[in-house]
């Protein structure tokens, strides 16, 4: 079943096909030449016309550039592509949902078909979804054959509708532009008031169990003492490791690499860490249900069945209809959601839990290998992450979920799917307080999750407050400063850049106002951003003098900043050691990415800096930006003790000067220094309380000096 609900064909309702428009208006009811009629007022608080729209509602449920702008940017004769090469689907789904506020019922609509044609087969079918009801109500077919004209289509009755889906083949283009007219409530979107969290959350890193476990207890001290300047760390954990065996479920030890977690997750809540655990990928007795041709432990969180591979003239499809049907139903995950109980049940704070409920396999390997002991709401662990980068396109469709697919293996995940998966399934059931956040997905825009909230309204219905029942607490999405907005596999040239210079802190405002409209505001977090230090494509490089490593702590650093002043909740940077085949010869992108050398547990100079700003002003929230270049962002303590961030936003070596006003006789300038395990402090008197300080593009701090008697 489509997610929008059964596909109803309605004749009566609708003309089956566009009439070629007029060259001139005659007015709202042949609305023919695409220029709409301002909107008339037709009852308390109700329009009728041209009906405005905002292409930031609309999103394409595959993976594209979801570039939607160009429908309405009132550009007739510019094709609207959604990326070459991009798209994983056979056919995949243009949604266009009005908000509900807006009440929208429906006359006509307009597109313009502009130069060229769809081509053979190609057509775009277009689907009007009824209010309430979802169900979906066959409009007329685009096919691009006209020649730079508007094409309507006018409804025989007035429809409420809650979204125009336009369907399509993979890689075919859309219309020029889109105008819809009919009825509607104007709707304004609320001021947006931006979060402010602690700068600490944007201290945040990736790390796995074995970075902080060693039987050698001089190693485990460095390990600790590595993770030191981070407050929020983001945990790999490889469903594998705790069902090595179909059913049996370890995990002090566990029977696949003898992590002990109890220990880990206890060590990181005894050291002040908010503790992230992302649960991710396929164990090998599920890897085996593939073909060999499409075996990886990254293939999405579902077995395989022998009824998916389909051979026709000879070539193999592995991902034939039935497959694809499949993937989009909670039911398929309940393997995985059964884990995610097993692991909230032990590590979530729920001891009141049914312990006929919880398994844990007490058989060992070898003599004198620990038994595992079923344990229950140990407290350890208060948020779980449901895979990673579940759109990850460049693994084959095999590792691929659409929004809709992901939507139900997170349901599922969730809660059983509300339950109705059986006790025992889904991570709710086990721990109800504990948080589950969204797999961090590879794309740097919001669509993915616009298709989450609409698969939810379908599935999931609505809470007694009137909000989308959705089954995720935390909103979380990847993006890497570069000169592609973020994307980590864009193709063309990509090189890593300054944050300032890159696009991806600017695209939080995207995630921040579809969140606040459709998701009640949620947490926001970026569980992977980074730079390597020798990568070609995600690398740092030398500037005026400075190191790699030094300019890679500049960038951490002002990263953090950004996104702190931008409003995120959290920020992971990727990673705290390098990769295990990361060298001085290793130019692949993510293996140089470390902060920590790891032989020798040593600080590199990004991870001294983030220690030695934590120590001085984690606790500081940001309250404003005063200058854009130089950078000078306002913080204030708990206490109410302001502090200054200022630097240069550039990568060239670019000095310059800022005068503070600081209403003191002396000023306090703290410098992050190479080497050192705290800022370098200097104190210098101001004029008349005002400081003119030099900045470069590695950030200072500047507070009012103390008085000292």
């Amino acid at each position: 079943m489509n997610k929008f609900g059964k596909r109803i064909l309605i004749g009566v309702l609708l003309v089956s096909s566009f009439t070629i428009a007029k060259q001139a208006s005659d007015g709202f009811r042949g609305a023919s030449s695409g220029k709409g009629e301002t909107p008339r007022a037709v009852g308390p608080n109700r329009r009728e016309g041209e009906i405005p729209y905002q292409a930031y509602w609309g999103y394409h449920k595959d993976k594209s550039n979801q570039n939607l702008e160009g429908l309405f940017n009132k550009v007739v004769n510019e094709q609207v592509h959604l990326g070459y090469g991009l798209e994983m689907l056979p056919v995949s789904e243009v949604v266009l949902p009005f908000p509900e506020q807006m009440d929208v019922e429906l006359n006509a609509i307009s597109l313009y078909d502009g130069d060229g044609s769809l081509g053979p087969d190609n057509k775009i079918e277009t689907y009007f979804i009824e209010r309430q009801t979802g169900r979906e109500v066959k409009g007329p077919d685009f096919t691009g054959e006209k020649y730079r004209v508007w094409q309507e289509h006018r409804l025989a009755a007035p429809l409420k509708v809650s979204a125009l889906v336009l369907r399509k083949k993979k890689g075919v283009r859309l219309p020029d532009e889109i105008k819809f007219y009919g009825t509607y409530t104007p709707y304004a979107v609320a001021a947006y008031k931006k979060p402010a969290h602690p700068l600490k959350r944007m201290l945040g890193i990736n790390a796995y169990p074995y970075n902080l476990q060693d039987k050698d207890p001089a190693v485990l001290q460095k390990k600790i003492a590595a993770l030191h300047p981070y407050f929020l760390v983001r945990d790999y954990l490889d469903w594998q490791l705790v069902e090595t065996q179909e059913g049996k479920f370890t995990f002090n030890p566990t029977h696949h690499g003898s992590w002990k977690l109890d220990e880990i997750y206890a060590r990181h809540k005894a050291n002040g860490k908010e503790v992230l655990v992302c649960f991710k990928d396929i164990p090998v007795w599920m890897q085996e249900t593939y073909p060999k041709a499409i075996r990886s432990h990254e293939n999405a969180p579902m077995p395989y069945k022998p009824e998916y591979t389909t051979v026709e003239n000879g070539e193999t499809n592995y991902f034939n209809v039935r497959y694809n049907a499949d993937k989009g139903k909670p039911e398929t995950y309940s393997q995985v959601a059964k884990a995610a109980f097993q692991f909230a049940a032990r590590y979530g704070k729920n001891k009141k839990l049914n312990p006929k409920l919880v398994q844990v396999y007490t058989g060992t390997r070898w003599t004198a290998d620990p038994a595992n002991e079923k344990k229950i709401g140990l407290g350890l662990v208060d948020k779980i992450e449901a895979n990673n980068e579940p759109d990850r396109y460049w693994k084959g469709r095999q590792a691929n979920q659409s929004p809709d697919e992901y939507a139900a293996y997170l349901s599922a995940f969730y809660d059983g799917h509300k339950g109705t998966l059986g006790p025992g399934v889904g991570v709710k059931q086990a721990d109800p307080d504990m948080l589950v956040v969204c797999g961090g997905i590879a794309s740097s825009r919001p669509g993915f999750y616009q298709g989450l909230v609409d698969w939810c309204k379908k599935n999931r219905g609505y809470l007694p407050n009137g909000q989308v029942n959705l089954c995720f607490d935390e909103v979380n999405y990847h993006a890497y400063n570069n000169n592609f907005a973020g994307e980590q596999y864009a193709k063309g040239e990509r090189v890593g850049v300054a944050p300032e210079l890159s696009k991806a802190p600017k695209g939080l405002l995207d995630f921040h106002r579809i969140n606040q409209e459709l998701m009640g505001g949620k947490p926001i977090i970026i569980t992977e951003t980074g730079y390597d230090w020798n990568s070609l494509t995600q690398g740092t490089r030398e500037i005026k003098g400075k190191d790699k490593f030094t300019v890679q702590a500049d960038w951490i650093l002002r990263s953090s900043l950004e996104y702190a002043m931008a409003g995120l909740s959290g920020l992971y940077f990727y990673q705290l050691y390098d990769d295990g085949s990361g060298s001085s010869t290793n130019t692949r992108q993510y293996m140089t990415s470390g902060h920590v050398e790891r032989n020798t547990y040593e600080l590199r100079p990004a991870a001294q800096f983030l220690q030695q700003v934590r120590e001085r002003f984690g606790e500081y929230v940001p309250v404003e930006r005063l200058s854009e270049d130089p950078r000078v962002d306002q913080y204030r303590s708990p206490k109410g003790q302001i502090m200054y961030a200022c630097w240069i936003p550039d990568e060239t070596g670019r000095t310059g000067q800022y005068a503070l006003s600081l209403a003191a006789p002396e000023a306090q300038i703290f410098t992050p220094t190479v080497g050192r395990n705290t800022l370098t402090v200097q104190r210098q008197k101001t004029g008349n309380g005002k400081l003119t300080v030099t900045l470069s593009e590695t950030p200072i701090f500047v507070t009012a000096a103390p008085n000292v008697k």
